[in-house]
């Protein structure tokens, strides 16, 4: 077995762990995140325990393919749907008419 494959998977794995303790600073918006990391590392410690080359080398694809959180994590203590919403984009409730109102006929001749 190749010693570079298993160092660079060692290298990636505490990356990796690094990754998993910011996203479980974020609570539980990072929960899932870091918990999708533990079974990567398990993944790949269990591929270098059976020594199987294939799957060490498909767990440090994996493993280098995984991205650094957001550093400042999201606040919607400011966050105003009146403010933040668009204005020019039509609305489903100006499209239907409401209960009770009659729709105006556009344009048809009422004589038959």
């Amino acid at each position: 077995m190749d010693t570079n494959l298993l160092i660079l998977l060692s290298t990636e794995q505490a990356r990796c762990r690094e990754v998993a303790r910011h996203y479980v600073a974020m609570g539980s918006i990072g929960c899932f995140a870091a918990a999708m990391l533990d079974e990567l590392q398990r993944r790949a410690d269990q591929a270098i325990i059976s020594g199987d080359e294939a799957e060490i080398r498909t767990c440090l694809k994996l493993l280098q393919a995984v991205r650094q959180p957001p550093q400042a994590s999201p606040s919607f203590a400011n966050f105003s749907p009146a403010r933040n919403a668009p204005s020019a984009k039509p609305r489903l409730a100006d499209a239907i008419a409401s209960v009770g109102r009659r729709m105006p006929r556009l344009g048809l001749s009422t004589a038959a």
